[in-house]
């Protein structure tokens, strides 16, 4: 029946394609990172402007010759013997075993011969090393990103190896260790200093969220590490005051995580939506390929439209009420999102908005009903025998404008609270590690363990007792167990207790190292 083509192809045009729209954009921006260079789609680069407002975020351009990153892709592609393999770093498996070992726990550099064909890699790689040491000395690291793209000729969308960052700085990590076996501990400290340092400026790198994340990673590696070192029995005196005095607390941490929630929201979303617009999209559900298929669609629906609800809902399509996808709007949309995690990132975890995510979630559900509503009502029009109202047609054409975009906006958006907590937990981290350096330096003067942490500042050991900053208190500390602690991010006491896997929702618990 005519009545059925019509309610089935419209629906089909404009809501069945959301779907494909949006796993295309994901699709489509991973490609777009990964592949050849290509230009913006104009209608993109024209409303970028709508949503400067919204964040406030504008980038300055990083020299070359000040900017970590290209000696740091250098370094990367300088690394000899990687294994072609997913999961694996060093095509020598004993080699690869030992380097994820000694660098993803407490284990010190191996013995034998695992320890040997790692120790002969680390030693034919010291040019990556070299140019990686020169991109930290350089203090500042800028990645790629959409806003460099859209002013460079022809556009870059070369995304930051993360992978690449990784296994750099497990190089360094593993050196470390390598040193310590040595017995070089001073060394070994500047090299954990230097993962650190890479990794704070991985972090301010404008490199997005998963970068971010991985910066953190590494970070918290660090700390691990010099937790590590304090408790080896080699560790001179010296080098204990120096670890002490270079681990401080972490006071840009919401600054970054907001810096981070900004330029994650120019990447992805940009990127994708590009993909969509752009005319050379293969099999892309682009803006003209969706009108041609209004039109395709309308002429066949006019042509055998009879009945007075069959032409009204032709003229949705055919006078083009109705725009799949608002590029402006869902840029504001999506930003609205965006800048309420901008703001949560400068608050304390207990008055931070719990809502967010909730208020997303509660999003792309009303959206679901919303499409089933209008699906709904498309079905009941199509076998009215009355004339629609004007209100009908109202409603309609409002559910089902930029129908794509709400379905985009909702796509692409992350879970901020998680964001948030991994921020407190390297926040907690490194008061940690402040803590058990100072606890390890006083024991290694006295001879016992402080009885609380409030002697390593009044002893001049800390300028400030160490914070647990989902509570906003001091480190919970307990001498007899030689153990530290934080509340987590259920913001309850449990008496040091956790599940034993990382950050789970009971207590965040830290040995105090024996010295081995």
């Amino acid at each position: 029946m005519v009545c059925r083509l019509s309610r089935r192809t419209a629906w089909a045009a404009v809501l069945g394609l959301c779907s494909a729209c949006v796993s295309l954009a994901t699709a489509g921006g991973a490609q777009a990172a990964a592949g050849s260079p290509r230009r913006f789609h104009p209608d993109l680069v024209r409303h970028l402007g709508a949503i400067d407002p919204v964040l406030k975020y504008r980038r300055t351009r990083l020299a070359d010759d000040s900017n970590a990153y290209p000696l740091w892709a250098k370094a990367a592609k300088a690394v000899n013997g990687l294994s072609e393999r997913s999961g694996r770093y060093l095509a020598d498996d004993a080699a690869d075993r030992a380097f994820w070992q000694v660098t993803s726990g407490n284990d010190p550099f191996p013995r034998g011969e695992a320890g040997s064909g790692l120790r002969r890699w680390l030693r034919a790689d010291e040019r990556a090393l070299t140019l990686l040491d020169m991109g930290i000395e350089r203090g500042r690291c800028q990645f790629p990103d959409v806003k460099r793209s859209l002013s460079s000729k022809p556009p870059e969308l070369d995304a930051p190896d993360r992978y690449s960052l990784a296994l750099l700085w497990r190089m360094k990590l593993a050196k470390a260790k390598l040193l310590v076996l040595e017995g070089k501990a001073d060394a070994a400290a500047d090299e954990l200093f230097r993962i650190a340092r890479m990794n704070e400026m991985t972090i301010r790198g404008e490199g997005g969220l998963c970068t971010y994340l991985h910066g953190i990673t590494g970070h918290n590696a660090a700390m691990r590490a010099m937790r590590w070192l304090a408790g080896h029995k080699t560790i001179p005196e010296a080098t204990l005051e120096r670890l002490v005095r270079g681990v401080g607390p972490y006071t840009r941490a919401g600054e970054d995580l907001a810096d981070v929630f900004r330029c994650t929201f120019w990447r992805e979303p940009i990127m994708a939506l590009d993909w969509l617009l752009n005319d050379n999209a293969k099999k892309g559900y682009s803006e003209e390929v969706i009108e041609s298929m209004l039109r395709e669609i309308g002429a066949k629906a006019k042509a055998e439209a009879k009945t007075p609800v069959q032409k009204a809902l032709v003229s949705i399509l055919v006078k083009r009420k109705v725009t799949p996808l608002d590029v402006s709007a869902t840029l504001r949309l999506t930003g609205s999102f965006w800048a309420r995690a901008v703001r949560n990132a400068g608050r304390p975890w207990a008055k931070r908005d719990r809502k967010v995510d909730s208020d997303l979630a509660d999003y792309v559900e009303n959206l679901k009903k919303e499409v089933k509503g209008t699906s709904e009502a498309l079905s009941s029009l199509a076998e009215a025998k009355a004339e629609p109202t004007s209100e009908d047609i109202e409603r309609l054409v409002k559910t089902l404008d930029n129908v794509v975009g709400k379905q985009f906006a909702g796509y692409f958006s992350p879970s901020w609270d998680r964001s948030l907590a991994h921020m407190f937990k390297t926040r907690t981290e490194r008061e940690a590690t402040r803590a058990t350096l100072a606890i390890r330096l006083y024991e290694r003067r006295h001879a016992e363990l402080p009885s609380d942490l409030q002697v390593l500042v009044a002893k001049g050991i800390l300028s400030s007792v160490p914070t647990d900053y989902f509570a906003r208190k001091p480190l919970r500390y307990s001498k007899d167990r030689r153990l530290l602690w934080s509340v987590g991010p259920n913001e309850m006491d449990d008496g040091g207790v956790c599940d034993r896997e990382y950050w789970k929702l009971k207590d965040i618990v830290w040995d105090i190292p024996e010295v081995r």
